[in-house]
């Protein structure tokens, strides 16, 4: 998928939700491109067959299939249960040399490219720090327009590697945060999107500086991944574009989605920052609740007032 000529419009940025190592990122708006590989990998390729080693050693050798390999791989990886071998540092120094061998070649067919979008998604699923280095390298290069759908990956790959292991860890990179905001400049939305993405997870001051610019992008899924990650951290700078998210109508995008990520995130400021001054993001709830919306997103507002308005009262949530 390449850019469009204008790289704020085009059709490759139909939000969807995702979510990673048990944290909120499905508040974050994302194309559904990691969404349908695990859905490919479960329906057409069925259960992943053979162990992490035999699949490494598919996609060790020559041939036509081995992003498949790759795509099954990230799918086994995606799914709970065996954390030992996310915490190999053998492993992912293999799928490491395998990913930076295969950006050196620089293969731009659709087989090379998908090879390597779904090697960074695999090494994103490691709860250890060892893969960062190959996924930041990944993020930053681009010799072809249609080279932006591996970085778009390994942007995600991060910050699902950042709610692995832990904000802290990462941020002792020190190549971590210039690239993120490197990518947060980029003329490209989608590459935006991510980098916008990727810090809401990482945080830190110098991201929120960055995810505070970013609140006036001219892209509406730039714009609001950069609020819901500075609401999750409880930076009151959001509440602007949380309230352009609960709009009953807005700009062209899936206002079912957009309108409940805005809710859940304004529970995560409201709990995150509980001096913030809430009172218009309440009454646009309230308009929410009264206007024709998605059943789901009036009873989540329903649901949200009632605890605003709990935690409003006395702490054990009766009234005073």
């Amino acid at each position: 998928m390449s850019p469009s000529a204008d790289p704020d419009h085009g059709n490759d940025a139909s939000p969807a939700g995702f979510s990673a190592g048990g944290m909120l990122l499905k508040l974050l708006l994302l194309p559904g491109l990691v969404v349908l590989a695990i859905v490919v990998a479960v329906i057409w390729l069925g259960r992943p067959d053979g162990d992490v080693d035999s699949l490494i050693d598919r996609l060790a050798r020559e041939g036509d299939d081995r992003w498949l390999a790759a795509l099954s791989l990230s799918a086994m990886l995606h799914e709970p249960g065996d954390t030992a071998i996310k915490r190999d540092p053998a492993v992912a120094r293999r799928l490491s040399e395998i990913l930076r061998k295969e950006i050196a070649a620089g293969g731009m067919d659709r087989d090379q490219l998908n090879l390597r979008m779904y090697l960074c998604r695999a090494l994103g699923e490691f709860e250890i720090t060892d893969p960062l280095p190959v996924l930041l390298e990944a993020a930053q290069l681009q010799r072809d327009p249609q080279e932006v759908e591996v970085r778009c990956a390994a942007i995600e790959a991060v910050a699902v590697l950042a709610s692995h292991v832990g904000t802290t860890g990462l941020r002792g990179d020190p190549q971590l945060l210039p690239v993120l905001v490197q990518a947060a400049e980029d003329p490209q939305r989608q590459v935006r999107q991510r980098a916008a993405f990727a810090l809401g997870v990482v945080g830190g001051d110098r991201a929120q500086a960055c995810l505070e610019r970013m609140l006036a992008d001219r892209c509406a899924e730039v714009r609001y991944n950069a609020a819901t990650g500075l609401a999750r951290q409880g930076n009151p700078n959001c509440i602007g574009v949380l309230r352009e998210m609960l709009a009953p109508q807005g700009v062209n995008v899936d206002r079912t989605t957009v309108q409940r990520n805005a809710l859940l995130a304004t529970g995560l400021l409201a709990a995150a920052n509980r001096t913030a001054d809430l009172g218009e993001l309440i009454e646009a709830v309230e308009r929410l609740t009264r206007a024709n919306v998605a059943a789901e997103v009036g009873a989540k507002a329903v649901e949200l007032l009632q605890e605003l308005d709990r935690r409003r009262g006395t702490p054990d949530g009766s009234r005073s």
